[in-house]
């Protein structure tokens, strides 16, 4: 198996790319066993132990940064009832003139009994506790609950959950606590006249005084199947988030109420209608609509108001969100080495801000915050057309041609606002894969991105552009054995950035970025207990300045990046194996004089790498890794930085 290092970068964007990137890079272009990151592997293993006991820590050190997490899960069954319990603990440090630290922790635990009877009776506890030390208004938080009820399930496709408990919620030094109501029921699998439907939902309920914390949530899906394995599908959603905040209070609120902090109320509520439909209309011929609303609005007032001074008004505003759309798309199946896809999506969001009004205010401050509002006002019109094919010559070789065309309309109403504009884009691709022998494969990829964006407004012309981004990229993977594999990717890259209106005297420029890139990983099994592995990415890439009408270019900078990562693989056990190598970096910026370019700054990092993985049993697994860079940067002096990660995952 070979281990790909993925190039980074590619997306156009020019810039200096950093040094703890690039470490990134390297790292994810590992061994197989090497060939994720320590929290990669950390997350993927607590992921797959979420149904299952488990436990895992994590600590990485990458220059002046430390994270650590733990996560704990444990359950069972005992004579008549069953208990669960979770925890989780993340702590990130920077060290800095002040340090700053970061901590985050939640547990769960529930205890059954008479687990999947007909009543049983349940009791949940839950933990959450936020600090974080760089100051921010709802850094420093938490909150904690205990609820105890049952589970009923009066029919067999029914579930009713009514619950009673109590909470405590601590936010800006100050600790509410209160009853605490929790509902939730769930039915699936209702079958009327071939109609199956289910149906969901859950009511949160928490009078925490003088705050209140809500939640309510509901779903319906109903789908009927006809001749033909056609189908329709119905959905429907609603959803609503309430929450008070505690915020400064000001000085005519702390008069006039004696209280240091004012509430603020922000409530989401969202009410969604999907319908599909997807209609065989033959064997190797399928239609298929899906038509949505979705409505959503967010509110934010004040529970305390001063009208000591009427000439700055707090005011209860209101966001209002209604979205539209429409998908129309179709599959055929031209031949057994032929299909092709058509999809016409339609879509419109309408965006309304505005203020509610209140007569103990000056109105004319009420009506210049009014059009403050009023100015972020906007209607969203998108069309697009997309289409694809894939043609498949033979079991060898495929061949698959996708494009799209999108228009896009944004209008404001207020003649203040001069965002309005049209956005044109169009994408196109090719990609040929080729299986030229059991021990070579070529996959070959050119892609094009246009895109055209024009202001409306006469004061921001300034700012259209053209957006043209071309690129080429070639994969090789060679594997004439078991015990060699080689993974080779080449990309060509052109981003042309082009102003409608580019002159000397807008202080505009157009800009073209290119690059080059070249990764190659390979692995070589020299015996059972050995392999060597080496893995390279070299990034070229160049600014510079544009002139599209005479397709001319003076160049600004010039960059070049090396990556080499080679490790030497040891399996002392099936379940030992240690690794040792080397990381070098190197970045090099010139500026243009002329045509000459002058090094304006060099970057080196190079240093050992070693790691260990053990799988102590079939139920425990340690992995650590570590490595020392050395670094030699332009005008300052050398300095050398220790980085470690480690893992350790239990199975309980």
């Amino acid at each position: 198996m070979t281990a790909e290092v993925k190039p980074a970068g590619l997306s156009g964007v020019p810039g200096r790319l950093s040094v703890l990137g690039m470490f990134v890079l390297s790292l994810a272009a590992s061994s197989p066993s090497l060939g994720q990151s320590t929290a990669d592997n950390f997350r993927a293993d607590a992921a797959a132990s979420a149904n299952s006991n488990g436990a895992g820590i994590l600590f990485d050190k990458l220059f002046s940064t430390y994270h650590s997490q733990a996560l704990f899960r444990y359950g069972g069954d005992g004579p008549g009832f069953r208990y669960d319990i979770g925890q989780s603990f993340r702590s990130a440090l920077i060290r800095t003139n002040t340090n700053l630290i970061t901590d985050e922790e939640t547990f769960r635990a529930s205890f059954r009994l008479r687990p999947g009877e007909p009543i049983e009776p349940r009791t949940i506890a839950n933990l959450y506790v936020l600090s974080d030390r760089r100051g921010f208004g709802l850094s420093n938080v938490s909150s904690y609950s205990i609820h105890t009820g049952a589970v009923i399930r009066p029919a067999g496709v029914l579930t009713v959950e009514p619950m009673i408990g109590y909470r405590s919620d601590r936010q800006s030094d100050i600790t509410d606590q209160g009853i605490s109501y929790l509902v939730r029921m769930d039915a699936d699998s209702l079958d009327y006249a071939g109609t199956v439907s289910a149906v969901g939902g859950s009511w949160e309920y928490n009078r925490l005084d003088p705050r209140i914390i809500e939640m309510r949530n509901a779903r319906l899906t109903s789908s009927k199947t006809f001749p033909g394995d056609s189908r329709n599908t119905l959905e429907l959603r609603y959803y609503r988030n309430r929450r008070d905040f505690y915020t400064r209070a000001d000085d005519g609120v702390a008069q006039e109420y004696g209280v240091d902090r004012n509430i603020e109320t922000r409530a989401e509520d969202l009410f969604a209608v999907r319908d599909s439909l997807l209609y065989n209309v033959a064997a190797d011929f399928s239609l298929a609509l899906n038509a949505g609303v979705l409505s959503r609005g967010i509110g934010r007032e004040s529970k305390y108001k001063s009208y000591s001074d009427p000439g700055t008004p707090v005011l209860n505003s209101t966001v209002d969100e209604l979205t539209i759309g429409g998908e129309l798309s179709a599959a055929w199946a031209v031949s057994a080495s032929l299909d092709g896809r058509l999809a016409i999506v339609l879509q419109e969001r309408n965006e309304t801000h505005r203020v509610e009004d209140d007569d103990g205010y000056l109105e004319p401050a009420v009506d210049s915050i009014r059009r403050i509002q009023e100015r972020m006002n906007n209607v969203a019109r998108r069309t697009t057309m997309a289409v694809a094919a894939d043609f498949r010559p033979s079991g060898s070789h495929q061949v698959e041609v996708s494009g799209s065309g999108s228009i896009l309309r944004y209008d404001t109403q207020s003649d203040l606002n001069t965002d309005d504009r049209d956005e044109l884009r169009y994408v196109a691709n090719i990609t040929s894969r080729h299986r030229l022998s059991r021990y070579l494969a070529m996959t070959l990829a050119a892609d094009i991105t246009l895109a055209h964006l024009v202001y409306l407004s006469a004061s921001r012309s300034a700012d259209n552009t053209w957006n043209r981004i071309l690129r080429l990229s070639p994969h090789l993977a060679w594997t004439p054995d078991r015990a060699f594999s080689s993974s080779n990717r080449f990309e060509v890259l052109a981003n042309y950035t082009v102003y409608d209106f580019d002159s000397p005297g807008t202080g505009v420029r157009s800009f073209v970025f290119r690059q080059f890139a070249f990764s190659d990983s390979t692995v070589w099994s020299l015996t059972r207990r050995i392999a060597v592995e080496w893995s390279s990415y070299v990034r070229l890439y160049e600014r510079g300045n544009l002139r599209w009408e005479d397709f001319s270019e003076n160049p600004v900078s010039y960059f070049e990046d090396f990556t080499h990562i080679g490790m030497v693989r040891y399996a002392a056990t099936s379940a030992l194996i240690f690794s040792l190598g080397i990381r070098y970096f190197s970045q090099m910026r010139f500026d243009y004089a002329g045509s000459r370019r002058v090094p304006q700054h060099f970057l080196r990092s190079v240093g050992p790498a070693t790691g260990i993985e053990w799988s102590v049993s079939t139920r425990t697994a340690l992995l650590v890794r570590g490595w020392y860079e050395r670094q030699s940067r332009t005008g300052l002096p050398d300095r050398g930085i220790a980085n470690i990660t480690m893992s350790l995952n239990v199975s309980l």
